[in-house]
């Protein structure tokens, strides 16, 4: 046989031929695919964002942010299970089930996920950067302290047991390990301690700023005002340059139009059309009342009993003389979830538990990670001095006879031998029928509305798919016809629902509508997503159907029917609006020029400006309502009210320059101020305060602080996300591509597992 090289050496030149020709191939083209290659591979998981603790690529940041749901979802789902608790112990009334477990959850949700930035994405990472951070300083959260704070969301309502139910619900037929829901519930505990340590510092606000922040919510003031329009001094304006204007137009062709801005804006917002049914929940309730049996309230008042349990309330002089029972917890309102959460990330107060911790019953939660098992055993809670029995009970293993009970523990003869013994009682059913009558009605509208949108959109998704078919088959068949246009009116008469229709609008024109005014939980208790959010979002198509509802029970079923782009117009065409903009802008100097004069003329005289300026007709003088600085509202100390520059008489769209110079002013004094868009500048002259300093510094000594340190909140709030954004930088956050601004869903029952989730 011959050897290869034999067959070699014959054809040595054809083969070092075709190696030499393969070598120049591959030096060509061999390295630029290998990179191709490689850079494809990288594309399916590409890195998002860079800190110094490492660059995060898509599906890392994913599982962040998958931890941070399940988090949320056990929330949720653990404030669910301890309302019901609070129910069947008769401590909460069942008819405020839903109010408290979403008031339950938004507190714990804000107190230990609470971040300042709304979008998933970027709250991830500010996790990340907390935590990180926490651990640097030392801070660590061991399994005790997470079983400790599970004993206060629960209200130590839920054993271990529960615990893995509440678990295994969230997950049908996939178990999650406690070490997954741990360290989870870890990272947010670290970086909620870190933030707290910080949010602590600025509470302490100086007697100085304190009184300050009084003044500008109590301090009462009235003046005279001369207003001034500045469109009337737009004559004195020369025309700029051509090349003045061009680049006028290039600073601000970028921006909206805000009337309520003193800057302007040439660029156009989106617009887009809407069609959509609305179901009066209101109307479709009471049109059902008469439909409601006498058969239907008696069962759902059988069914439901626990609802309309009577509380019997043990009046002061009971409370003194008997303490509670060990397992009967005292009915009042601190063991009701009646804790809102604190804006801006501020840590809300401790939320309160039926029983103190000294008065607790021996833990029973107990759910410790697979990871890290704390064997320490907790502490016996110590029994309070004045509770404690003049004879104390034997141990319960003492080898003597059973244990007597403390003499005070003994009832009276006669009397019932516990409260706990005694049959609840219930309101009667003549008595709550009313009540049971609207839950069914609402019950009842609640399922016919959403039948009613069922078949409604169901028509809708059909026209949707006509129109798709169109739209394909028209490329190819010139005789395709379109859909006739779908029948909006007619349907919604016959199902008894309104038609509305909203033309090419502005998304701050629709907001001034009813389903604009809409504003929905996309997520979680701080994911709140207003109707122009989702409406005029580049991921909402046209001729795709949604429901929406606002918070009267009204639901709306609506699609997109067109809309236009934002767009910068071309300067050629809008040059004339320009130009008004750039005039209207410069004539606000002659006009502060001309209000300065007017106000030295009236402090020379030391005449009233209603007194001095009578002569000149084209001058108008008005006094003011009586006004502060800020305000809350109408409603004394009302919980819901936001903080606001308050209205003034005659003034159009107040503004912190014109509260300033007013409140800058003395009795008798003489300023100039403008309003917040700039486009009216005031001639002022304070009349009087209500009351004096002193009289006002009396009562700030008695006032207590919640009252008025809200106004330190725009400032503190400030220092917060200052000190946020001095961490990012610090840790080098660096995003590789725009963060995700929605809310995420939540797991699927088809969802691929995690990798540390157990089968």
């Amino acid at each position: 046989m011959a050897s290869p090289f034999t067959v070699f050496r014959r054809n040595q030149k054809i083969l070092l031929a075709i190696v030499g020709i393969g070598a120049m191939v591959a030096f060509v083209f061999l390295d630029p695919l290998t990179r191709y290659m490689s850079r494809n591979s990288r594309q399916v998981n590409p890195v998002v964002v860079q800190t110094r603790y490492g660059a995060l690529t898509q599906n890392e940041l994913g599982a962040m942010r998958q931890s941070r749901e399940l988090v949320e979802l056990f929330l949720r789902s653990v404030s669910i299970e301890t309302m019901d608790a609070q129910i069947a112990k008769g401590l909460l009334d069942g008819r405020m089930r839903g109010a408290a477990v979403q008031q339950w959850f938004s507190m714990w949700q804000q107190r230990l996920m609470g971040r300042s930035k709304l979008g998933p994405d970027e709250a991830a990472i500010e996790t990340l950067v907390l935590s990180r951070k926490a651990e640097q300083l030392g801070l660590v959260v061991s399994d005790r302290a997470i079983n400790d704070l599970l004993k206060q969301i629960t209200q130590d309502s839920l054993d271990s047991e529960a615990l893995q139910a509440v678990m295994k619900k969230q997950h049908p037929g996939r178990r999650i390990s406690a070490a997954r829901l741990f360290e989870a519930i870890r990272t947010e505990m670290l970086a909620s301690q870190f933030n707290q340590l910080f949010v602590q510092t600025l509470r302490d606000i100086p007697p100085a700023q304190r009184f300050e922040c009084y003044l500008r919510l109590n301090r009462r003031a009235k003046a005279e005002i001369m207003p001034l329009a500045v469109v009337d001094f737009v004559s004195q304006v020369s025309d700029p340059s051509a090349e003045q204007l061009k680049a006028y137009y290039e600073a601000h062709k970028n921006q909206y139009p805000d009337p309520n801005s003193p800057q302007p804006g040439f660029k156009q917002a989106k617009r887009a059309a809407f069609q959509y049914f609305k179901a009066d929940f209101a109307q479709i309730k009471e049109r059902l009342k008469p439909e409601v049996t006498e058969a239907e309230i008696k069962e759902y008042y059988e069914q439901n009993k626990a609802q309309f349990r009577t509380l019997n309330l043990p009046s002061d002089k009971t409370q003194e003389e008997k303490p509670p029972s060990e397992d009967a917890a005292p009915q009042t309102d601190e063991a009701k979830p009646t804790e809102s959460p604190k804006p801006d990330g501020e840590k809300p107060a401790e939320p309160k538990s039926p029983q103190s911790s000294r008065d607790q019953r021996a833990a029973t939660i107990r759910l410790v990670s697979a990871t890290t098992v704390d064997d320490e055993k907790p502490a016996e809670p110590a029994t309070p001095a004045e509770s404690q029995p003049e004879k104390t009970a034997p141990a319960a293993d003492a080898k003597e006879g059973p244990s007597e009970k403390p003499a005070e523990d003994k009832p009276a003869e006669g009397e019932a031998t516990s409260q706990a013994a005694e049959e609840p009682k219930y309101e009667p059913l003549d008595k709550v029928q009313d009540t049971i009558r609207e839950s069914l009605a609402s019950q009842k509208a609640a399922k016919q509305i959403d039948d009613i949108f069922e078949e409604l959109g169901a028509a809708m998704r059909r026209y949707t798919d006509e129109l798709d078919r169109y739209s394909v088959g028209k490329e190819t068949d010139t005789r395709a016809a379109a859909p006739a246009p779908f029948p909006f009116a007619a349907l919604a008469k016959s199902k008894g629902v309104e038609a509305k229709e909203l033309p090419l609008v502005t998304a701050a024109e629709a907001s001034a509508e009813d389903i604009g005014r809409v504003a929905f939980a996309a997520g979680g208790a701080q994911a709140i997503r207003s109707f122009a959010d989702f409406a005029y979002s580049d991921t909402l198509r046209t001729y795709q159907p949604n429901i929406l509802a606002d918070n009267e029970g009204n639901s709306y079923l609506f699609w997109k029917t067109e809309e236009e782009a934002a767009y910068v117009p071309k300067f050629e065409k809008i040059r004339e609006r320009v130009l008004s903009a750039w005039k209207l802008v410069e004539a606000r100097n002659p006009a502060r020029k001309r209000a300065e004069e007017y106000a030295a003329q009236a402090r020379a005289a030391d005449k009233p400006l209603a007194e001095f300026f009578s002569t000149q007709a084209n001058l108008k003088v008005t006094d003011t309502n009586s006004f502060s600085w800020l305000t809350m509202g109408n409603v004394p100390f009302d919980p819901n009210a936001q903080l606001r520059i308050s209205d003034v008489d005659g003034v159009d769209r107040v503004g912190q320059e014109f509260m300033e110079a007013v409140f800058e002013l003395s009795p008798g004094g003489v300023g100039v101020a403008m309003n917040h868009p700039q486009d009216t500048v005031y001639v002022v002259r304070l009349i009087e305060y209500a009351r004096s300093l002193d009289e006002l510094r009396e009562d700030f000594a008695s006032e207590r602080q919640n009252r008025y340190l809200a106004v330190a909140d725009p400032e503190r709030r400030s220092t917060y996300l200052a000190w946020l954004a001095d961490l990012n930088r610090d840790a080098g956050v660096h995003w590789l591509r725009k963060p995700d601004a929605t809310v995420g869903r939540r797991f699927a029952a088809d969802d691929a597992p995690p990798d540390d989730m157990d089968d």
